[in-house]
């Protein structure tokens, strides 16, 4: 039995590296012959045909008995790969740790494991801060390469795009895959606050309650913060202004003030987010204030000076200074009254002084 491969063209077809023919030139049974291509490319397509010569070994005078010749459509495809990137299933929230991960499905039987590749709109990645690219690892079919960001940054939104690279070292087929990323702004941590005098709301006193915020730090583009604070009284502080001024604060003014901070971006690829936060704030009765009287004089014998300080201590921030006046038994004859004396925001005194001291 001979067997002879024709290819398309006409060509006859020997072993020559990438195609090899085994079987089919002896007296065996079944016959077989067989045409095995390494790597198909897409020259390889066309027609093939088989042709089968039988002679017999006992006539060698008859130089064949019988012909059979049968062909064959080879319709070569480029290798179908499809691309695909999947998302972490973390919220793409700045601050956070996340993944892409890029995955090709090759075909079975492909010789050569795709390359895969990451890349942004402004190009390669291995210089970008706080970005790294993973090892190529195939399991099965399936090559996959990982793309992470720790922490994940604002200034990390935009465009990625994985490119696979399948080359035999005569075709190259690629094809590319394109991930449009948003980074969302965290909510901001929001504090309200009572200015710091350490001491509770008294009413009569001018107080600052205050809506303070912070943004996370992996928040690295700009963006535009907007406040509004509110009371239960209808004070507001709107935009740039963070702070409701009570110039003085009354018990009327007791109840729940509420604090939202949007955070916004003119930036494409950046989610804005809004926080809200509440706190209610008790404002007390003013305290009765504190009257101490010290005497000064060197003696209390009739007919000696007699000098007394009376001084009064009242909450910080008291809006209304305090009156401070003397009476005596023998009324205001002899003695002379001075003018009060401010010795700090909360104290004042006033002196009373008997230029001579006598029993009534």
């Amino acid at each position: 039995v001979e067997s002879t491969w024709t290819g398309p063209g006409g060509a006859v077809l020997s072993s020559d590296g990438r195609v090899s023919i085994s079987g089919g030139n002896d007296s065996t049974s079944p016959y077989m012959s067989v045409l095995m291509f390494s790597e198909l490319y897409p020259e390889d397509n066309g027609t093939y045909y088989c042709s089968v010569a039988v002679r017999p070994t006992d006539s060698p005078q008859i130089t064949t008995q019988s012909m059979v010749v049968k062909d064959f459509d080879l319709n070569v495809m480029r290798p179908p790969l499809p691309i695909g990137i999947v998302e972490d299933q973390t919220p793409a929230n700045a601050g956070v740790e996340y993944q892409l991960v890029c995955e090709v499905e090759a075909v079975e039987g492909l010789v050569y494991t795709p390359q895969l590749e990451w890349n942004n709109a402004h190009g390669d990645l291995t210089s970008v801060d706080g970005v790294t690219i993973g090892s190529q690892e195939s399991i099965g079919n399936t090559t996959r390469l990982s793309l992470t960001f720790n922490p994940l940054k604002t200034s990390h939104g935009g465009s990625y795009t994985c490119t696979y690279t399948w080359s035999s070292g005569y075709m190259t087929y690629s094809n590319s895959s394109t991930h449009m990323l948003s980074v969302g702004i965290p909510p901001p941590s929001i504090t309200i606050s009572a200015d710091g005098l350490g001491m509770p709301l008294y009413q009569g006193t001018a107080r600052n309650l205050t809506c303070s915020h912070a943004v996370d730090l992996s928040v690295d583009t700009l963006y535009t913060p907007h406040v509004t604070f509110t009371g239960p009284s209808g004070n507001e502080a709107h935009s740039t202004e963070r702070f409701i001024n009570f110039s003085p604060i009354n018990i009327t003014d007791t109840g729940r003030y509420t604090c939202i901070v949007s955070i916004t971006s003119d930036d494409q690829f950046v989610n804005g987010v809004s926080n809200m936060v509440t706190r209610i704030f008790t404002v007390k009765a003013l305290p009765p204030p504190t009257v101490n009287i010290s005497d000064t004089s060197e003696s209390n014998r009739p007919g000696a000076q007699l000098h007394l300080v009376c001084t009064v201590t009242v909450p910080k921030a008291l809006v209304a200074a305090p009156n401070i006046s003397w009476s005596s038994p023998s009324g205001s004859s002899g003695r002379d009254e001075m003018e009060g004396v401010m010795a700090s925001s909360n104290v004042m005194s006033r002196s009373m002084a008997f230029t001579s001291i006598n029993t009534s």
